[in-house]
């Protein structure tokens, strides 16, 4: 039950939960407390005494951040005495606080200026040199320090210990002296390390991508989310003069709190890049060349129309995007199957039958010990990372990480560093561990513990390469905690993480790493669905969408992205429309089977690979400059909105599509409600999605306002069920085992083309372990030769533990060529270049 007390505070009473500081009772009043080390997020500690206050039968003044109230207490906050001290107070910050305001990027939203235009003096005394520290100091590749404007209220400090757990930031020398600095001078590495500017009250810390680009005053501030990663956090985009100049994070408790990771925060200004496309560009004598936009648009329609007219509707098929639009990706699949007649529409990283989104991004809070399945949070969903660090430090998670690559959020549990394709049978080991564990009692319990006697620790030891003591370790962990959380990635086998859940509790999600790919999926861009999920084959599903798109449509399934590509090599696929997507460098061999297309189209924002390849190519709009929206990793839908406007003679994906289907229909151009294509607005394609989609039909852009919709999510209840466990053999020749996943900075469009990542990215880096790299006389920095049965790439090792002896790992778009399918290893061979 909870407990209220009663205080008076400058005469107001106000009954307020025990353990709230007065800080904050005072806050329920409206009466304001000035503060600078202070902040909701982060533990009070009460050093800059800013919020003193006079307490009734308490000897000298109290800090109001750190003293909770008590039944009866009485406190005045505008006494004599505390005006006098708040102005001496801020009077002592200023005789050595330079008055650069007039140049400093925190100029208009700073708290300093704030509290001495609202409680300080109007004169000052100090008439002394003031005392001169370092100014323009890097701390890391995004952060700038200014030493002379810091008031050491160790906000930054405390951010970076209570958060993401990296200690990189702390107070130096004493006294007068003191400083905040990084550990012997290294750089500030942490992956969340701009929050500290959004943290910093003052302008100590500045971000160094956004100095001096423009006064806080002249910003247009929009709201909007990031489409940089599958969380889809909440920001504000500040621009000026139609430039995307910065990213601010916007609260949301659900999603991502406040913070940003640096991809999401300092990532956006791709849209500014120099190899941003302008004007559309055709194929002439081999070399892609500008065009008009009617040229290319009637062009590309013209073709695509004559290679369906002489074969079938069947040889042309569409990719969409995990990271357009759900706008983009329904009238992709709209003019696949109404204007062309064809099922042929997928797009790379769908998610496969039977995986489920996460039921909440903040769902590492609730579990006693988080599984990584194959993934690595900090690459694949960075937010995800912070919010295992935050649980971990706050409530003792523990994190059991099974595969090649060691994540960083395993030094709060254990890394099962096994080879690529074992990771089901580690997942046996740890069942068989459990279904003998006096500590777990469930139904499943005697089920598991027959279908996995064969998976005794120590047989799976030698097979997967983890040793007997860090499965038992693993399996205590589990045991003493139950209920886990289990993240698993794009070719995990669900038979064992379904059992894991029948046997301990918990749940178990995909972490998606691209901003829509259930968006892309509800929007019907697979082959055997249409929008909602309505199976092709489901004749009133067929009739309905097909009145609404005056079009007769096809009742086959279409191919799925492999089959497409294999398809292009055996020429069952001739043409093909791309949106958005780099297939050459997200997918097994697709630039040798876009090579024998006969007409290939791409719309996208950069002259990728892909691209490249291209007959024809459409330039789009970044999702900062047209509206859309987007479902994340826990399907939640959030509205991406324009911020800026994009470069001249650049259109929105949507606008592309629709145009290009309007090119094709020519003088015939329909008048259904739904069969036309000449949309407006983002806004107007999403009212007819609502008509076809039952679970979109009460959202409005209105709607779903700034903190989005999210759809209620059923629990499935697990039963257990027997597995097969298969050892992958390395092929003669190919010792090592190839994995392949995402950086925090990866190599991926768009993050490849922000100039401020660019000093980060990840680069073509091939990790290789020490023993690995020892017989080949291999070192950090060396040039290596990688190659599998498909081909061989050159790469830069760096030599690490961070990957499982056998094994070697890099960047999916720098291995692309060289990978097998998802479900399938892919064993390679190594040596110097």
């Amino acid at each position: 039950m909870e407990v209220l007390v009663n205080v008076t505070i400058d005469g107001q009473q106000v009954s307020v939960r025990a353990g709230t500081t007065i800080l904050d009772a005072a806050k329920q009043l409206g009466i304001p407390i000035p503060t600078f080390c202070y902040y909701a997020k982060l533990v009070g500690i009460g050093a800059c005494r800013m919020c003193l206050v006079e307490v009734e039968k308490m000897r000298g003044l109290q800090t109001a951040c750190t003293t909770k109230v008590q039944e009866g207490m009485v406190v005045h906050t505008n006494t004599p005495e505390v005006v006098k001290t708040r102005q001496g107070m801020l009077e002592f910050l200023l005789t050595n606080h330079p008055l650069d305001c007039p140049i400093c990027d925190k100029g208009g939203e700073c708290d300093l200026q704030d509290q001495v235009f609202q409680f300080g003096g109007t004169v000052s005394r100090f008439a002394e040199e003031k005392r001169h520290k370092a100014k323009a100091r890097p701390l890391g590749p995004f952060v700038m320090k200014d030493e002379e404007r810091c008031v050491l209220c160790r906000r930054c400090i405390r951010f970076l210990e209570e958060w993401p757990g990296d200690p990189e930031l702390d107070a130096f020398e004493r006294g007068r002296n003191t400083v905040v600095d990084t550990f012997y001078g290294r750089p500030l590495t942490s992956p969340f390390s701009g929050n500290v500017i959004d943290l910093c009250p003052v302008g100590a810390l500045t971000s160094i991508p956004f100095r001096f680009k423009a006064r806080s005053w002249e910003l247009k501030r929009t709201p909007s989310i990031c489409t940089l990663c599958g969380v889809g956090c909440n920001l504000t985009l500040d621009a000026r003069a139609n430039r995307l100049l910065r990213a601010v994070g916007r609260e949301h408790p659900d999603v991502n709190d406040e913070w940003l990771c640096d991809r999401g925060r300092f990532g956006q200004d791709y849209v500014r890049s120099d190899q941003r496309l302008k004007t559309p560009l055709i194929r002439k004598d081999g070399q892609l060349q500008p065009a008009t936009w009617d040229e290319a648009l009637a062009f590309a329609a013209r073709r695509i129309q004559d290679i369906a007219q002489t074969a079938n509707p069947d040889v042309v098929a569409a990719v969409g995007s995990a990271r357009a639009s759900n706008e983009a990706n329904y009238l992709l699949q709209k003019w696949a199957r109404a204007a062309v007649g064809t099922n042929n529409v997928d797009f790379a990283g769908r998610p496969a039958d039977g995986f489920a989104p996460l039921s909440s991004v903040t769902a590492p809070l609730r579990a006693g010990v988080v599984v990584l399945l194959g993934v690595d949070p900090l690459g694949d969903a960075p937010m995800v990372d912070l919010w295992i660090r935050r649980a971990a430090l706050t409530k003792g998670t523990r994190v059991v990480a099974i595969g090649p690559k060691r994540p960083v959020v395993s030094r709060y549990g254990v890394w099962l560093g096994c080879r690529p394709g074992t990771e089901s049978a580690v997942l046996a080991a740890l069942l068989h561990l459990l279904a003998r564990d006096e500590r777990v009692q469930t139904p499943a319990k005697a089920d598991l513990a027959t279908w996995t006697k064969d998976h005794a620790p120590d047989r799976v030891a030698e097979a997967t390469g983890v040793s007997v003591q860090a499965l038992k370790q693993a399996a205590d962990f589990l045991a003493a905690k139950g209920s886990p959380l289990v993240l698993y990635g794009s070719g995990a086998d669900l038979s064992p993480v379904r059992d894991l859940v029948a046997l301990l509790g918990g749940e178990a999600g995909y972490l998606a790493p691209q901003p829509n790919a259930w968006g892309a999926l509800l929007m019907g861009v697979a082959p055997d669905r249409y929008p909602g999920g309505v199976s092709v084959e489901d004749a009133k599903a067929r009739d309905s969408f097909g009145k609404r798109w005056d079009a007769r449509l096809s009742p086959r399934k279409g191919l799925a992205l492999h089959q497409m590509l294999a398809g292009c090599r055996e020429g069952l696929v001739q043409a093909m429309l791309v949106v958005e997507s780099d297939l050459v460098r997200e997918h097994p061999a697709a630039a040798e089977a876009l090579r024998t297309l006969r007409f290939l189209v791409v719309v996208d924002q950069f002259l990728t690979a892909t691209a490249e390849l291209a007959d024809v190519v459409l330039p789009s709009a970044a999702p900062s400059e047209t509206d859309g929206t987007f479902l994340n990793l826990t399907r939640r839908l959030q509205r991406a909105a324009q911020a800026a406007c994009p470069p001249k003679g650049v259109r929105p994906a949507w606008k592309v599509i629709a145009d290009l289907a309007d090119a094709a229909q020519g003088k015939d151009k329909k008048r259904g409600a739904e069969s036309r294509w000449d949309y407006e607005t983002a806004a107007e394609i999403w009212r007819e999605i609502t008509r076809g989609v039952a679970v979109c039909r009460e959202c409005t852009y209105e709607t779903i306002g700034t903190a989005g919709w999210q759809p209620e999510s059923a629990v499935e209840k697990v039963k257990p069920a027997p597995f097969a466990v298969e050892y992958p053999v390395a092929p003669e020749g190919y010792p090592l085992t190839l994995a392949a996943g995402r950086a925090l900075f990866p190599n991926a469009t768009p993050a490849r083309y922000s100039p401020a990542l660019a000093p980060v990215l990840w680069g073509d880096v091939l990790l290789v372990h020490p023993k690995d790299a020892e017989g080949r006389g291999i070192k950090t920095g060396d040039a290596v030769r990688v190659a599998s049965a498909r081909g061989a790439v050159e790469l830069q090792a760096r030599v690490t533990d961070e990957v499982a002896p056998g094994c070697v790992w890099a960047c999916t778009e720098s291995v692309a060529a060289l990978l097998e399918a998802p479900d399938r290893a892919t064993h390679v061979k190594l040596s110097r270049a």
